[in-house]
């Protein structure tokens, strides 16, 4: 034994060696979990990164899908509308009637419409109405009924920015539904 005490003919402390190896072992054991619990969290820092980018890559995805859902809602919208008053011109008579009828007085009354519609329209429009229609280049599909105090868009361009802005509200919705979802996983 190369403990000194054996040598010297005294009795080696058998709890203070013990103590020692004891003290060793767990300052061993304990510097092995240390360098075990670091690698742990350098691997957890980079799944937590990856997990972030994942996260910001799928919200990204989101917010293009919804973008681009709210695109072919306007395309849509648009076609449906403009192929509808191409297929059915009667139906532009019956929405400048109805929009007539909701303006709260028709002194001088001015209904503005697509240049290439006049003619048919008045074929189908009251007597009392034809004198009022106007070519304007500016509408393209629908009509604009003005009177001296109010005014009534239905022209299709109008109610696309309708629904833009309703899209735009859409998206900032989905935003913060992407966020939820994202949240609530």
């Amino acid at each position: 034994i190369s403990n000194g005490a054996v040598e010297t003919g005294e009795a080696p402390d058998v709890q203070a060696l013990c103590q020692a190896a004891h003290q060793a072992g767990r300052q061993e054991a304990s510097d092995e979990l240390n360098a075990q619990l670091a690698e742990l969290e350098a691997v957890t820092k980079q799944l937590n990164e990856v997990i972030d980018a994942v996260a910001a890559t799928r919200r990204q995805a989101l917010e293009q899908a919804a973008s681009d859902v709210g695109e072919l809602i306007l395309i849509l919208s648009r076609q449906i509308a403009s192929e509808s008053l191409a297929l059915h011109p009667e139906a532009l008579p019956a929405l400048i009637e109805s929009a007539v009828s909701e303006l709260p007085s028709t002194e001088d009354l001015h209904i503005h419409v697509a240049p290439s519609m006049v003619e048919p329209i008045s074929r189908h429009v009251p007597e009392s109405l034809r004198s009022r229609l106007l070519a304007d280049p500016n509408v393209e599909h629908g009509c604009i009924v003005r009177t001296r105090f109010a005014s009534l868009d239905a022209t299709v361009e109008t109610a696309e920015q309708g629904i833009r802005e309703a899209i735009d509200r859409w998206l900032t919705e989905q935003t913060w539904a992407a966020d939820w979802m994202m949240r609530s996983k």
